[in-house]
Protein backbone atom coordinates (compact mmCIF):
# COMPACT_ATOMS: atom_id res chain seq x y z
CA UNK A 1 0.00 0.00 0.00
CA UNK A 2 3.02 2.83 0.92
CA UNK A 3 3.88 1.99 -2.72
CA UNK A 4 0.59 2.59 -4.06
CA UNK A 5 0.56 6.03 -1.79
CA UNK A 6 3.55 7.42 -2.87
CA UNK A 7 2.31 6.67 -6.25
CA UNK A 8 -0.53 8.74 -6.03
CA UNK A 9 0.98 11.51 -4.29
CA UNK A 10 3.30 11.72 -6.63
CA UNK A 11 0.83 12.25 -9.88
CA UNK A 12 -1.42 14.17 -7.95
CA UNK A 13 1.96 16.87 -7.06
CA UNK A 14 2.84 16.63 -10.74
CA UNK A 15 -0.78 17.79 -11.25
CA UNK A 16 -0.40 20.47 -8.27
CA UNK A 17 -1.32 19.19 -5.28
CA UNK A 18 0.53 21.42 -2.27
CA UNK A 19 -0.71 18.66 0.28
CA UNK A 20 -1.86 15.23 0.09
CA UNK A 21 -3.22 12.93 2.86
CA UNK A 22 -4.53 8.83 3.11
CA UNK A 23 -7.02 7.91 5.71
CA UNK A 24 -8.75 4.68 7.18
CA UNK A 25 -12.41 5.38 7.23
CA UNK A 26 -13.04 2.14 7.52
CA UNK A 27 -14.58 2.62 11.15
CA UNK A 28 -16.79 5.29 9.74
CA UNK A 29 -20.30 4.73 8.98
CA UNK A 30 -20.88 3.38 5.57
CA UNK A 31 -23.79 6.16 4.91
CA UNK A 32 -20.53 8.51 5.43
CA UNK A 33 -18.55 7.02 3.34
CA UNK A 34 -20.22 4.76 0.58
CA UNK A 35 -18.65 2.04 1.43
CA UNK A 36 -15.28 3.22 0.76
CA UNK A 37 -12.09 2.10 3.00
CA UNK A 38 -9.98 4.55 2.51
CA UNK A 39 -9.86 8.47 2.12
CA UNK A 40 -7.88 10.87 -0.14
CA UNK A 41 -7.18 14.45 1.18
CA UNK A 42 -5.93 17.27 -2.04
CA UNK A 43 -4.82 20.64 -0.84
CA UNK A 44 -4.28 22.69 -3.64
CA UNK A 45 -2.77 26.38 -2.45
CA UNK A 46 -4.38 29.39 -3.80
CA UNK A 47 -2.11 32.29 -4.59
CA UNK A 48 -2.12 35.38 -2.16
CA UNK A 49 -3.76 37.76 -4.29
CA UNK A 50 -7.21 35.28 -4.19
CA UNK A 51 -6.82 34.28 -0.13
CA UNK A 52 -5.89 37.55 0.61
CA UNK A 53 -7.78 39.51 -1.50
Amino acid sequence: MASSNSEIEQRLRTKGASLVGFADVSGLPVSTTGGLPRAVSVAVRLASTIACG
